[in-house]
Order: C-alpha cells, then sequence, then structure tokens
C-alpha cells in the first residue's frame, strides 16, 4: 500500500528507466475524476487494451471516454512504436468493480498463476494505476508489438520499483473484473499474464538501463543495414527495432552516437 506518486514524479521515473513518452494533450497533469473519489491509497498496477490501434480515434478515447463510460480511460496508454502516451493523472476510469479478493492477494503478493475474479464488490479506480496498451487485443502483443510489449514491462518494473513493490502487483483487466479479457490474444482469450510477470521481474532486477545517446542520420544510396549497424557499434537486431527493416534513400534512422 503506498501513496501514488505525482504526476512530475512519474514522468522523472520514466527518464530514469529510459522509457520514451509524449503528451496525448496538454495540461494532462489535471486531466482527472477526482470529483468522483479518492485515488489512493495505491496496491497494484492495471494493465489493458484498448480495443483499437494506435491511431488518432485510439487517442481521444483514452482522453475522453466513450458512450457512458467518461474519461480519462487511463493514466497512460502504450503506443505500438514503444512511447509512453501521458493521459491523465489522479483518478482515472480505467478498472471498475473488481474482486476483494483479488485485491488482497495483490496486497500480501500470496499468489502464483493467473488471477481468477468471481465477484464486483471493490473500486479498483481508486486501489491501482493503469495502462492502456493500444492494440486490438487480436494478437500476442509480445510478438505482434514488441515495443509496446517491451515498454508496458518496463513501466510495470519502473513502478513497482518505486514502491518497493514486486512483480505479482502487476495484473490483468481480466484478473481483476468478471467477464473481461484484456489484455488478449484472441477474442474473449487473455494472453499469458504469467509469462509478463516473469518479464516484469527480470526487468526489476535489471533495474534502469544506461541510457543511450543517440543521433539521426539520412539513408543515402548504397547503404545497408549491415553497413550501417558496423559502422556504428550496433547489432543489425537492434537497428530493425528502432528503424525500417528495407531500408529506402531519404530515410531517416535513429543510430548510437559514436
Amino acid at each position: 500500500m503506498a501513496n501514488p506518486m505525482t504526476a512530475t514524479q512519474f514522468v522523472a521515473l520514466l527518464d530514469k528507466w529510459g522509457i520514451p513518452h509524449r503528451e496525448n494533450r496538454a495540461n494532462w497533469q489535471n486531466h482527472n475524476r477526482n470529483s468522483k473519489g479518492e485515488w489512493g491509497p495505491v496496491n497494484g498496477i492495471g494493465n489493458h487494451h484498448t480495443g483499437g490501434n494506435d491511431d488518432k480515434s485510439g487517442r481521444d478515447v483514452l482522453w475522453n471516454g466513450y458512450g457512458d463510460l467518461p474519461g480519462p480511460l487511463c493514466h497512460a496508454g502504450i503506443q505500438q512504436d514503444g512511447f509512453v502516451l501521458l493521459n491523465g493523472w489522479g483518478r482515472v476510469n480505467h478498472f471498475g468493480l473488481g474482486d476483494s479478493d483479488i485485491l488482497s492477494h495483490v496486497i500480501s503478493e500470496n499468489y502464483t498463476g493467473r488471477l481468477t475474479p468471481h465477484k464486483a464488490n471493490v473500486d479498483g479506480n481508486s486501489r491501482f494505476y493503469g495502462f492502456e496498451w493500444m492494440y486490438n487485443g487480436l494478437s500476442d502483443p509480445s510478438t505482434h508489438y514488441p515495443k509496446l510489449y517491451e515498454t508496458a514491462v518496463r513501466v510495470n518494473a519502473a513502478i513497482n520499483t518505486y514502491h518497493n513493490w514486486g512483480f505479482r502487483s502487476s495484473i490483468a483487466h481480466g484478473e481483476w473484473q468478471p467477464g473481461k479479457w484484456d489484455p488478449g490474444y484472441k477474442k474473449g482469450l487473455l494472453f499469458d499474464v504469467m509469462t509478463f510477470r516473469s518479464h516484469v521481474d527480470q526487468a526489476m532486477k535489471e533495474g534502469p538501463l544506461p541510457r543511450r545517446t543517440t543521433q539521426v542520420i539520412t539513408v543515402v544510396k548504397g547503404d545497408t543495414l549491415v553497413a550501417i549497424a558496423k559502422e556504428y557499434g550496433e547489432t543489425v537486431e537492434k537497428l530493425i527495432t528502432d528503424n525500417p527493416a528495407l531500408l529506402q534513400v531519404g530515410d531517416k534512422l535513429t543510430v548510437p552516437k559514436k
């Protein structure tokens, strides 16, 4: 159990862990539903998917909400390019009513495997940080959206480390509220949360990664990924992670500074 960090502290934490971020709208730090109740003390992190992909409509939904569910719908989105989309701070409309037994397990971190909710009798909006993974839930995020997944792992690791929580403080929406299945990999099917938590655990053990100083170069005729990787002391695999796999003259590539 802990007091929530401030928006300023959260941005500083992202910077410390080398996690890229951008604002959804100006004044996101004051975008919340605090008039509806307290946020905190917090006990864990809730992970969702948006039901849509990383486009303008997705960003609008996170900010405004939809139908009878007003925004903000999360503290931040996690975009497919690996950026954290800062969306709101304070009480947000992300977790809803969930299972008090699940909350007890998260607080004590005394469970193994996947959590299964059976009731909805405690307010999760006041007790969790909330992050929307910005993909449609119809494929494995760790395979099809590797930058998004890596950032989700590291954001969870960073917050858990900040609060001296363990990896079991990171749960999925589908483990909190009956009938939910996000983040998913097929319609109605929750993705592998146990493997996700193992990755969060590993990231917590690694801690903040050394910051990498980068520069942007322009592809010229005759350039190849192999040659560029060799020149800048990078691997081809890492270049592909950060840049297009097929080079075109005029492309802008992010590479390490010499």
